[in-house]
């Protein structure tokens, strides 16, 4: 019998310390920052790495919203500066 768990869709880990570590790829399906730090969140805000990398906007990626940033909205956002 084999094991189809598929390692790389966790949702979060257990670090050496005993806390639980959400991954990228949980961040980014719930759609939006905490603004807690998180060590692997995707919109750029960590305070130990917040290097602005992410491709979100700011004013999108800190919806108090607990909601997805749709395709409209980055579209909007983008398209604003070419009307």
């Amino acid at each position: 019998m084999t094991n189809s768990y598929d390692d790389s869709k966790k949702d979060f880990y257990i670090n050496e310390d005993g806390n639980t570590v959400f991954t990228k790829e949980f961040h980014l399906r719930r759609g939006y920052c905490c603004e807690s730090g998180c060590l692997h969140c995707p919109f750029g805000f960590n305070e130990k790495v917040d290097d602005d990398s992410s491709s979100i906007p700011l004013e999108l990626r800190k919806k108090d919203l607990k909601e997805e940033v749709s395709d409209e909205d980055l579209a909007e956002y983008y398209l604003k500066d070419f009307e």
